[in-house]
């Protein structure tokens, strides 16, 4: 059996209901109401009970009711409360015809109604109608509580009324009707009895599943995707897991655990269910805590058993964007899942009426008709509509009279939501957004087409948000706002975004007007944390005299004592409350500029400290950073300081990766060294040096020098094989004679090496000999010894794949051909060998040696060979096997084969990585110039699957991301002449324009700044 959780049973009639007329206080006794004084003890119990829990209130201050009856819309509103529903109160529509928003004795109900049926506590009188005030009756009531407890209604013979198996299960709960039949209305008493013993009911079985096994009840298609699976006792979701199967193969679907119930609701990722048996499976759990661990259930392909006007004005406006809503309702009681094209329409005049058949987002079919262009051409004023399923047949018609042009009279406001699924909006740049859906003088929708037109009628703008007011309160000037159609469904949004920072949280209410309606909204503003103090963080590395991009860990702390977020350190509000200063260095300030000011970074690997460019103490001195916080006229000062030493010279050689002592023709091992200097740290550039501080000429200098050892003959020829850059491996060592490398070239140094044996070339070495000279002298030296053989024991291993992505109808017409070839997208992964040595080093091969790739399901993933390279990109989410031929070099044919597990999960940016701490932009005098930002950044991210998107081409993937970018602190060039443009384009082409010098560069991942690229312009010679 299943368990509920009753968290209230509520009095149909509430302070809030419209339909009652009466005001209630709250009461915990029935010596409070008149009309109980005679009754039973029995009874008086159970009605303290009731009131004591809070489930019921009186029918008036003084008048309890007992006698009265329910009616079904009360009762809806009963079976969430007691039994613990979820109730979205923004919904505004029925999928019941005889219930009008438009209704003040229905409209209160709506949620509750909706909100019973979708949990499958109540059900309409048939499929169009839910007849809301007509009175419950005992059957419905048992069918209500039976439902909600989770247990299955008995058996009834064909000669018996429906609700006649609910009532006998629920006598084996305990619940009595008193004798009454099932079609009798029920009564205030009749429900407070029956609950009550509900309540006992569910108290039993809670103990009993305490103590017992975890079951699967039952299993039920509860729409044309969705399965609602009943267990007797809550599970750990973290824990428990659920599989759809149909015929032993799992059908993907996520899984949605009922907050407090034990239930759940399996969605699947993709289709739909489709005739035949399945079978829901328990995991994840101890054997010994599960007795039953399968339900199965019969499904029917989706069909539609009704149509029905959603629209239910018989007037149309005089516009070419009027629309008629209409609704395919499928077997489940829910809106059919087919497209327009499943259904075929007409209308009187096709030819003048331009009909057009799509959808709205919340899976209304709507009909477009030009009612105005029809109008002039015919000076008819009649339409009539016919729409018909074209597998079922079903049909409706309807006959509708053109109007006058339409005028908003009524506005309404959907529920607000944040960027970053945020509960409020707290930095510069995030938003809130809601739908505006304004209705007609006709009860009509009108859309973001029709209502531009209709402004551009009556107010001469097609601007919407010229026409359309949005005010504050509190008043401010923080909030921007736009009008848009961002979805392109014909759908009004309201953007509101956040221009500033703030540090008061406050509740805004944004009313809106256009024409005669008027709607509000609550925009909730989340405050920054306010520092009251300041320390600066512990270096973990030497501050040395000349040493450039040295970043200070800052954190501060509120009044309460708390820590800062990162996201508060950064903000405006804190910058403009706190100054820092620097002596001892040069620090990035906060416009652009360097000089002993400087501010917290708002992005990348040091967001949240402070950058000092370069340090200008001498050897031995010391850096003073202060903070002062300033308040109402008061100042707090904090203050560190860094010793500084000598300037950081090279000392030696460490090796950060060994080659392989072996290798065979045709492939490449990959090694490391890097200069280290007299702290132990990375060295990736050596200055002119003299007692201890950097020197612009003369003092000590440093350098590097290869040998060019010797392999198979006197030299190395880089173009054809021997040691190159792995970095960059085509540019190779051709253009340096000697190997040589200057103290600015120590970083290409520590970015590493490979060395390369040509295919046919064996029994040779190669030895790699670096010299670190000071002054030309040696004082370091790394060598290594590379041995060249024709070695048959090679072990290969086909490396694990993780997840892949689908990327299927994302991928905009443009981009399909190439970003769903496994060959040449970026979605795709290229599947990866690990080979060994007899030694057990691993080696390289410049090219793959992959014959084929094929699929155990070619409808999970493609595969594509490249170059001898397997490339697999998901196709449809779910799991399959893949066989790969490939040749040793043993020339011999084998297979390895890898299980690929394609995800629907939506793409979303992991990581961003900023190469370039700075750039530099060429501006031809004069003009423009328009650079990838990607390029110019050295941008690079990583997605949630962990595949890395880098370089130029990754700018056309943007639209699966929505990556954003922007722009700071812009300086000009000629600070006498009027400052240049720098703008960003959707996908991150940036373009400069005119008199600019310099300009930050930053990557959004949400509303959140992650990195940032400080870009310097110069003019062309």
């Amino acid at each position: 059996m299943s368990l509920v959780y009753p968290m209230a049973l509520a009095n149909a009639a509430s302070p809030s209901d419209t339909s009652s007329g009466y005001s209630h206080p709250q009461v915990k006794t029935s010596e409070h109401f008149k009309d109980l004084d005679s009754i039973e003890a029995d009874t008086r119990k159970i009605v303290d009970f009731m009131l004591a829990q809070g489930y019921v209130e009186g029918m008036s201050d003084y008048h309890f009711g007992l006698a009265d009856r329910l009616t079904r819309v009360q009762a809806a509103k009963i079976a969430t409360k007691l039994f613990g529903i979820p109730v979205d109160s923004s919904v505004q529509k029925s999928t019941f015809t005889d219930v009008s928003a438009q209704s003040p004795e229905h409209a209160w109900g709506i949620p509750y109604i909706e909100a019973a049926k979708q949990a499958s506590l109540i059900e309409g009188v048939d499929q169009a109608r839910f007849d809301p005030d007509g009175s419950i009756t005992l059957g419905q009531l048992a069918a209500i509580l039976v439902r909600g407890l989770g247990i299955k209604a008995a058996p009834t013979g064909p000669n018996e009324a429906w609700y006649t198996g609910y009532m006998q299960a629920a006598q084996t709960q305990g619940i009595d009707f008193g004798g009454k039949a099932g079609d009798e209305a029920a009564t205030r008493e009749d429900f407070i009895k029956a609950s009550y013993q509900a309540h006992q009911a569910y108290q039993l079985q809670l103990n009993a599943a305490e103590a017992g096994k975890v079951s699967v009840v039952s299993a039920e298609a509860i729409d044309y995707n969705k399965v609602k699976v009943q267990l007797n006792r809550q599970v750990d979701p973290d824990t428990a897991t659920l599989v759809l199967t149909k015929d032993g193969v799992e059908v993907a679907a996520t899984v949605a655990y009922t907050e407090g119930h034990p239930s759940a609701v399996l969605t699947l990722k993709e289709g739909k269910l489709t005739a035949g048996r399945y079978k829901v499976t328990l995991g994840g759990l101890r054997e010994e805590d599960v007795e039953q661990i399968e339900a199965e259930f019969t499904a029917d392909n989706e069909t539609v058993t009704s149509i029905e006007f959603v629209t239910e004005s018989e007037m149309l406006a005089k516009s070419r964007y009027a629309s008629i809503r209409l609704k395919a309702i499928n077997q489940y009681g829910q809106k059919a899942s087919f497209s327009p094209a499943s259904f075929s329409y007409t209308v009187n005049d096709s030819s003048a009426l331009h009909p057009r058949l799509d959808k709205t987002p919340d899976g209304d079919l709507r009909l477009t008709l030009d009612t105005l262009t029809y109008h002039l051409n015919s000076r008819s004023t009649l339409i009539h509509v016919n729409l018909r399923h074209n597998d079922t047949n079903i049909a409706v018609q309807k006959s509708f009279t053109i109007g006058a042009e339409p005028v908003v009279t009524t506005l309404k406001a959907g529920e607000v939501s944040y960027s970053d699924s945020r509960t409020a909006i707290k930095t510069k740049g995030q938003k809130a957004v809601f739908d505006l859906i304004p209705y007609d003088q006709y009860g009509n929708v009108l859309g973001f087409n029709a209502l531009r037109e209709a402004l551009q009628a009556s107010q001469g703008t097609a601007n919407l948000k010229d026409a359309v007011s949005l005010h504050f309160h509190p008043g401010t000037a923080n909030f921007r706002y736009d009008i848009v159609d961002e979805r392109g469904d014909d759908t009004i949004q309201a953007h509101v975004t956040l221009i500033e920072d703030i540090l008061l949280a406050a509740d805004y209410t944004a009313s809106v007007y256009v024409q005669g309606g008027s709607a509000s909204v609550t925009i909730a503003v989340q405050a920054y944390a306010k520092a009251v103090s300041i320390e600066f963080g512990d270096m973990n590395k030497v501050i040395a005299n000349g040493d450039t991009n040295v970043y200070i860990p800052v954190t501060a702390y509120d009044e309460s004592g708390a820590k800062l977020s990162l996201e508060d350190l950064t903000s405006d509000a804190f910058a403009d409350r706190v100054r820092i200063t620097v002596i001892g260095a040069q620090a990035d300030q906060r416009d652009g500029s360097l000089g002993t000011g400087a501010v917290i970074e708002k992005a990348g690997k040091n967001k949240g400290s402070i950058w000092l460019t370069s340090i200008t103490a001498p050897a031995n001195g010391k850096i003073r950073i202060t903070a002062d916080i300033m308040d109402q006229g008061k100042t707090a000062s904090f203050f560190r300081e860094y010793a500084v030493q000598n300037a950081r010279i090279p000392a030696g050689f460490k090796e950060v990766k060994a080659p392989a002592s072996e290798i065979v023709p045709g492939s490449y091992t990959k090694f490391t060294y890097t200069v280290v200097d007299q702290y132990g740290e990375e060295l990736d550039a050596a200055n002119n040096v003299a007692m201890g501080k950097i020197v612009a000429s003369g003092g000590d200098v440093y350098s590097i020098r290869l040998d060019p050892g010797s392999t198979f003959t006197d030299t190395v020829t880089e173009t054809t094989y021997g040691l190159t850059l792995d970095k960059d491996p085509a540019k190779g060592h051709a253009n340096r004679p000697a190997f040589e490398y200057t103290g600015a070239e120590f970083e290409t140094f520590n970015d590493g090496f490979r060395f390369y044996a040509p295919p046919g070339q064996e029994g040779g070495s190669y030895t790699f000999s670096a010299q670190l000279l000071k002054n030309g002298t040696e004082i370091s030296r790394a060598t290594r010894t590379v041995q060249i053989k024709r070695s048959n024991d090679l072990t290969y291993f086909l490396d694990a794949v993780p997840a892949l992505y689908r990327p299927g109808s994302i991928v905009p017409a443009a981009y399909q051909d190439a970003h769903l070839d496994p060959a040449q997208s970026l979605f795709a992964r290229k599947l990866s060998f690990t080979i060994k040595n007899a030694r057990g080093e691993q080696i390289y091969f410049v090219n793959g040696f992959s014959q084929s790739a094929a699929a155990s399901d070619t409808q999970i993933v493609k595969t594509a060979v490249k170059n001898g390279s397997v490339y697999v990109l998901g196709s449809k989410a779910g799991k399959t096997n893949i066989s790969v031929v490939y040749t040793t070099v043993k020339n011999e044919q084998k297979i390895a084969n890898v299980e690929v597990n394609v995800k629907d999960d939506p793409l979303s940016v992991s990581s961003f990585t900023a190469d370039n701490e700075t750039a530099v932009l060429t501006l031809p005098s004069g003009g423009s110039v328009t650079e990838n930002v990607y390029t110019l950044m050295g941008l690079s991210f990583k997605d949630n699957y962990g595949i890395g998107y880098k370089g130029s081409n990754t700018v056309n993937y943007n639209y699966a991301f929505g990556n954003s970018f922007g722009v700071d602190y812009i300086k000009p060039m000629n600070p006498g002449a009027p400052l240049g443009t720098v703008s960003i384009d959707a996908e991150g082409r940036v373009t400069v324009t005119g008199n600019v010098g310099r300009f930050d560069l930053i990557a959004y991942k949400g509303s959140s700044a992650e990195v940032r690229t400080r870009v310097t312009v110069v003019t062309a010679p």
